[in-house]
């Protein structure tokens, strides 16, 4: 059974891979990834230190994230990056997908750019 050209929107794991146009080492640990949930509409993940939550809505290629919040912690080393990750989700309100690979987009430009991968399971 092959794997499909094109991973859904939804139910898939996404990993971040660039963030306003800047590489984003991946950390096995400390992946920043969200997954939407069609069932409830809900967007879960990570940020890099602290696990994320929200909601979406969806129409056509249009995404608006909603109410996103996160836990508290502070990790010295990731916090710049988180904050501009969800900064980025904010301005968020359209997508494209091509084969395994998503784009966020602001309206002209492209802030988040993720990779589906395998979600681990520890």
């Amino acid at each position: 059974m092959g794997v499909p050209k094109e991973r859904p929107l939804e139910k898939t794991y996404w990993v971040l891979v660039e963030l306003n146009g800047q590489s984003i080492p991946q950390i096995d640990s400390r992946k920043i990834f969200i997954q939407l949930n069609p069932d409830t509409k809900k967007v879960t993940g990570h940020g890099g230190c602290n696990r994320l939550f929200g909601e979406y809505f969806l129409d056509g290629r249009k995404i608006i994230f909603k109410e996103i919040g996160s836990t508290k912690m502070f990790c010295e080393d990731s916090m710049k990056t988180e904050n501009d990750f969800l900064q980025a989700v904010n301005k968020i309100n359209e997508f494209r997908i091509t084969e395994h690979e998503l784009l966020l987009i602001d309206g002209k430009n492209v802030l988040l750019k993720f990779q589906s991968e395998e979600q681990s399971k520890n």
